[in-house]
């Protein structure tokens, strides 16, 4: 097939035009643009609304029934939920591997034929979690009432639908249309009626009712009663009484009707205004750079159109976040490709560097069209993985076009020299290829969210390099062809400066390279002692603590955010007080950090929520205060999110009478780092052994942001019948169902008004609900029409409830979470500390389940999951290297180079002053494929010597000498590739940074070990095997 390609130059054309076009295509149609990829394993969600029902009481009439249906689901891992008052929500997780639309399917099934379930919950919403992702959201704000700005945003969201038919725009933290109909007990008494006497006159007269149908010799007529009311106007004239007088009570004379939203505690600003956040979400199949360009020229365009005193925005920017990352690294990988082809001119002739080069792009663009197959899109992730492999893409190409140059250097025609020096190198070069695949495959099965992370890298690195074996086998040797090797007659030209460097390199080599080598051959034991002597050293600064392993380090974001949970029972204007005290806090940075050449703030936008809306009702209990970063190309002040968060965090200070208060700002973190969950079945008692975790974790200097999910102290207020209330014919279920229309309301209808879905709910006045002493004088309906208050009829009883239940598999739960601080904290003994901690609260506390689940947990199965693959990863190598070898003893030579890569790699983290770090450990283990090619290439050109009939020393001597030229070469290039990432000091590259030095200054150091330890380790294994014939003769004796 080499020779056919090399002659054939229209299949080699055709070849790489198609591998072109076809990355094109999949990149324009095919290939999924996504701003990071989905982190969180595939869930199924199930959401039912109770409203006006305590948590307790959701979780034994809804979240158990639910549980008990879907447990045993082929496909579920486990079950969580989270019950409030007014609703639930809960979440099947799934193992990998399983369709989440299968399961979706299943849950759906499985829940309809649950019959005991109450009858006035709303119609379960069941649906994959995360399906679509937000790029960016719309900002209506503006100091108008919460109608206004609600009514605005409905109509931005239609109208930016139907302009750019996008299908997946949700509003958040709204409060939901509704009429209220408003009845005062005056009136009440007044008119003799109750609040479902109205409720039932509205029922009756005020919706359209099909009658049938009369088969009439024209055809069939359909009978139909219209009465519908859409408005409050038209609701006003519904009849609600008729007198006995034969005159009629309308609607209008006993209530107060009126469009509103409903009674909503959560409130949200934009930059200290009220607000109304329009969410643009993203599928599969949408590019989000695409979706944020239309929603920012919409917003640019509709700005002049707004109502006066309503202002439009946009908010988080995903796709620009994107954006910058790619350009970031795009820069990167340009310096890197540059660096590349210079190195490459400044070894080879300009038109075989060239040609060499060109590889880069075909096996990158070709490679867009395997992506898909592997799942993968392009996001932030895979865009490392593009920059990770750029310096490693031209290795074979480097290899196969150094040999073949190297024929040429010998006036071997073009043709010729392209096909033998293609083949010379086919073997090692594909096992070179394989060898790194294989040591990149482990991280398609690691677990979890790193998994997830991992899974990006080597999709795209493995379809790179057998693109780019495909690629130096079948295209490169016909262009190769055509180079011609003339001396340059100007030695001041580029060719001249060319053949002089490569003079100079080869005199280099025989004056050099050649005695040191021929010194280590004949004191090969010396030199072996001298390189283990450094590898202990290396280590030991590992186990001693010299090189920290802090698995993930904090890296910056461009947003920060603060969260604040206040004890269940707390007011809301307490809350939104203390929202708007850390909010004028931001507002305090904004001004300080402001660049004084642009005028612009580090601070772009600041927002601010509080209350928090699950279900349909909202919870006064927890806030959150935000705010994004300008692009660091905006604005030259010298600050990072990290250091925003703590300054924020000092002017905030402590807050009186605060559950949690928890600063977050750094990328790449899922869950809390630190997560003791407990689970049991006594709530009580799960609570003290919380308290008791709480209190332990705040000794700790650093440990910060502790808090639990758990929120305690809701009260609610029983109502048991009083004998009077027993003699006169009350019954429980009467009483109350009026005191919950009268409090809650009864909702009477649901009208769909365009794209709005409204409401029609009638209470009481707002004023006559407020307060306990309202309910005490709270008029009942008795049977026979008298009107006794409350305080008459019930005994009162407040009692303290949970605001919140959460259940694991089945059983109520509550997580303990905190984060490390600045402090540097080695994982190994964290972790083992936590252990010892769990297990003797285990002891104390046998009738509850203790376990760590936080990121630490993940990370350290992750790390020892990648233990046990980077010991396959040697084995598989092994024994393709024993397969192609045909020697047992042979790949030991070849990889004997890998654990003194270790030594470049620990060495770039010292003098980087990096820390250790889990991308750290991914680098080690791509460079075990990496590092061994340009060994086993030796090995290969030496066997091939020796079947020739050279001694060992004599063929070691020649093959090094040929090899050091294409060996330098793939290690320079590498490391050159990788320098722009190694250097790069922006947040968008700090994730890669370890990856990046373990592999690059692994490699570096890679041709020094290579062309020394390799020659070495054969000639020591030689020795070894005369010795050990000498004694199998003499004991065979």
């Amino acid at each position: 097939m080499i020779a056919w390609f090399a002659k054939n130059d229209i299949a080699s054309n055709l070849l790489m035009i198609a591998l072109l076009l076809a990355g094109a295509w999949s990149l324009a149609f095919n290939l999924p643009q996504q701003v990071f990829p989905n982190l969180e394993p595939a869930q199924v969600e199930v959401k039912i609304n109770y409203p006006a029902v305590s948590a307790q009481d959701v979780e034994f009439k809804v979240t158990r029934h639910i549980e008990q249906a879907i447990k045993d689901i082929v496909g579920v891992k486990s079950i969580a939920s989270e019950s409030r008052k007014g609703g639930v929500q809960i979440y099947a997780i799934l193992h990998k591997g399983y369709d989440p639309h299968d399961i979706l399917s299943k849950v759906k099934h499985r829940i309809d034929a649950i019959n005991t379930l109450p009858k006035d919950i709303d119609k379960p919403l069941v649906q994959i979690r995360n399906e679509f992702a937000p790029v960016i959201s719309m900002v209506v704000y503006g100091e108008q009432t919460p109608l206004m700005l609600l009514t605005a945003a409905e109509q931005i969201r239609d109208e930016l639908a139907s302009q750019n038919n996008m299908n997946m725009l949700v509003l958040r933290n709204v409060a939901e249309h509704e009429i209220a109909i408003e009845v005062s007990n005056e009136n009440l008494q007044r008119y003799q009626i109750s609040l479902q006497d109205i409720a039932q006159a509205i029922q009756r007269n005020a919706q359209d009712i099909s009658a049938g149908n009369i088969h009439a010799a024209g055809g069939l007529i359909t009978i139909r009663s219209r009465g519908q009311a859409y408005t409050a106007q038209q609701l006003a004239d519904v009849v609600v009484k008729f007198q006995a007088n034969g005159s009629t009570i309308k609607l209008r004379q006993v209530a107060n009707i009126r469009d509103a939203v409903a009674d909503s505690q959560v409130q949200t600003r934009f930059n200290g205004l009220p607000a109304v956040f329009v969410d643009v979400m993203q599928n599969d199949q949408q590019k989000a750079t695409q979706l944020s360009r239309m929603v920012k020229r919409f917003v640019a365009a509709k700005q002049s159109q707004m109502p006066e005193s309503v202002q439009l925005a946009y908010w988080r920017d995903h796709a620009e976040i994107l954006q910058n990352r790619l350009e970031g690294l795009a820069v990167s990988a340009i310096y890197g490709g540059i660096l590349v082809f210079l190195i490459l001119t400044l070894f080879l002739r300009p038109a075989v560097a060239f040609w060499v080069f060109i590889g880069v792009p075909v096996s990158f663009i070709g490679a867009f069209s395997i992506m898909p197959i592997f799942g993968v899109s392009i996001n932030i992730v895979s865009v490392f993985g593009f920059i990770l492999v750029l310096g490693m893409v031209v290795d074979d190409a480097i290899v196969t076009g150094e040999n073949v140059y190297s024929h040429l250097e010998h006036s071997e025609t073009g043709l010729h020299a392209a096909v033998s020096g293609t083949k010379e190198v086919a073997q090692p070069v594909t096992l070179g290829v394989l060898t790194s695949i294989v040591a990149f495959m482990p991280l398609f099965f690691v677990d979890g969210a790193q998994g997830v992370i991992l899974s990006q890298i080597p999709a795209v690195v493995i379809p790179v390099l057998i693109l780019s074996l495909i690629e130096s086998k079948w295209v490169l040797p016909s262009r190769l062809k055509f180079v011609r090797l003339r001396p340059s007659t100007n030695p001041r030209s580029l060719l001249g400066w060319q053949q002089k460097f490569a003079e100079r390199f080869e005199a280099g080599i025989g004056h050099y390279y050649k005695p040191a080598l021929q010194w280590c051959v004949h004191n090969r034991f010396n030199c072996l002692i001298i390189f283990v002597g450094f590898l202990l050293v290396v280590l030991s600064g590992v186990f001693t603590g010299e090189n920290k392993f802090v698995f993930f380090p904090k890296i910056t974001a461009d947003k920060v955010v603060a969260t604040i949970t206040m004890p269940s029972g707390t007011q809301f204007s307490t809350l939104d007080k203390y929202v708007q005290t850390i909010s004028r806090h931001a507002e305090t940075l904004q001004q300080r950090y402001i660049d004084e050449e642009s005028g612009n703030s580090v601070i772009r936008n600041i927002v601010s929520v509080s209350g928090a809306k699950i279900g349909s009702e909202q919870q006064g209990q927890v806030g959150q205060v935000s705010f994004e970063l300008l692009s660091e190309e905006l604005h030259g002040v010298n600050i990072n999110s990290l250091q925003l968060e703590q300054a924020w965090r000092d002017l905030v200070g402590s807050l009186p009478g605060v559950e949690s208060l928890v600063f977050e700002a750094q990328s790449a973190q899922l869950h809390k780092f630190i997560d003791i969950r407990l689970r049991g079945d006594d709530l009580a008692e799960l609570e003290i052994v919380a308290d008791k975790i709480k209190t332990n974790f705040s000794k700790f200097s650093y440990i910060e942001d502790v808090a639990k999910n758990y929120e305690s102290g809701s009260q609610e207020l029983f109502l048991e019948l009083t004998p009077l209330a027993k003699t006169l014919g009350l019954t429980r279920v009467a009483l109350a169902e009026q005191v919950r229309a009268a409090f809650y309301g009864i909702e009477v209808q649901r009208l769909l008004r365009g794209e709005q879905l409204v409401k029609v709910m009638v209470r009481l006045p707002l004023d006559e609900r407020k307060s306990l002493s309202d309910l005490e004088r709270f008029l009942i309906h008795l049977p026979d029409n008298r009107l006794i208050p409350l305080s008459q009829l019930a005994d009162f009883q407040i009692v303290n409830s949970p605001a919140v239940i959460f259940r694991v598999d089945r059983q109520r739960s509550i997580d303990i979470t905190a984060d490390l601080s600045n402090a540097k904290v080695g994982l190994h003994a964290l972790n083992k500390q936590l252990n010892h901690y769990v297990a003797n609260l285990q002891i104390q506390h046998p009738t509850i389940d203790i376990s760590l689940v936080g990121e630490s947990t993940e990370l350290m199965k992750t790390l020892d999951s990648l233990k046990w693959s980077l010991l396959l990863v040697i084995l598989i190598i092994y024994g393709i290297l024993a397969i192609s070898f045909k020697s047992y003893s042979q790949p030991f030579i070849v990889m004997s180079v890998i654990p003194f890569s270790i030594i470049g790699s620990m060495g770039g983290h010292w003098l980087m002053s990096l820390n250790l770090t889990m991308m750290s450990f991914v680098g080690l283990m791509a460079l075990i494929g990496v590092v061994v090619n340009d060994a086993v290439v030796l090995v290969d050109f030496i066997n091939n010597q020796l079947k020739r009939g050279a001694s060992l020393h004599n063929a070691i001597l020649q093959v090094t000498s040929t090899r050091f030229r294409p060996v330098v070469l793939t290690s320079l290039t590498t490391f050159l590739g990788l320098l722009p990432i190694v250097l790069d000091q922006s947040s968008q590259a700090q994730f890669l940074v370890p990856m990046a030095v373990s592999l690059g200054f692994g490699i570096l150091l890679a041709p020094f070990i290579t062309l020394i330890l390799v020659p070495v380790n054969f000639m020591i294994l030689q020795q070894v095997k005369q010795w050990s014939n000498q004694k199998c003769f003499y004991f065979g004796k």
